[in-house]
């Protein structure tokens, strides 16, 4: 059975390297701005090498940006992507959780002051990166499209209830082949 490491361990030998401060609200502030300034480059679908260059220069002039703002901290650009990425995340979850309470009511109707309410009540960066920098499709889904975790089966069952008048056409082409006393006939559907 492996031995726990203390805290006296790790300071007879086992240095570790201190932990670096929580990034501060006027960090994230200029974070999401600088962000949604290259917002182009960043959300380009283009998997290229030139592409990823580009955003990895970016995100490499945020971080001068976000270390001339605080000298005594430096940041790499790498800490600096891992910081949006967590930040978009947790956006996401804030506002699923958010309609989720919204959607509690049993069917019923939903106060909009409570709506409005909750909503402002999001930490100022979920708010802005959901009403400036993430697409609508990504924040609310697609219309009359239903979660992976549903039970799709039962959503495709619904639909395969309707009837059709007749077949589906299709174009049919014979060939009629001889060989010594035998025909066959072959049936091709294009």
């Amino acid at each position: 059975m492996a031995k726990r490491r203390s805290t006296a361990d790790a300071d007879d030998g086992g240095a570790k390297t201190p932990r670096k401060p929580n990034f501060s609200d006027a960090d994230v502030r200029l974070l999401l701005n600088k962000y949604l300034e290259k917002k182009s480059i960043f959300q380009n679908e283009e998997n290229s090498v030139i592409n990823n260059r580009a955003q990895e220069g970016e995100w490499e002039r945020i971080a001068q940006a976000m270390n001339s703002q605080n000298p005594l901290l430096c940041r790499s650009w790498k800490e600096i992507r891992k910081k949006y990425y967590n930040l978009a995340s947790e956006a996401k979850k804030l506002h699923t959780k958010q309609k989720a309470s919204m959607l509690a009511t049993g069917g019923g109707v939903v106060d909009p002051d409570v709506a409005a309410r909750s909503y402002e009540e999001l930490p100022f960066w979920a708010r802005f990166i959901l009403e400036e920098i993430l697409p609508a499709v990504i924040v609310d889904g697609v219309e009359g499209g239903f979660e992976s975790e549903t039970n799709a089966a039962a959503a495709l069952e619904a639909d395969d209830t309707q009837e059709f008048d007749s077949p589906p056409e299709s174009t049919q082409t014979t060939i009629t082949t001889t060989a010594a006393d035998d025909i066959s006939t072959l049936f091709y559907f294009v």
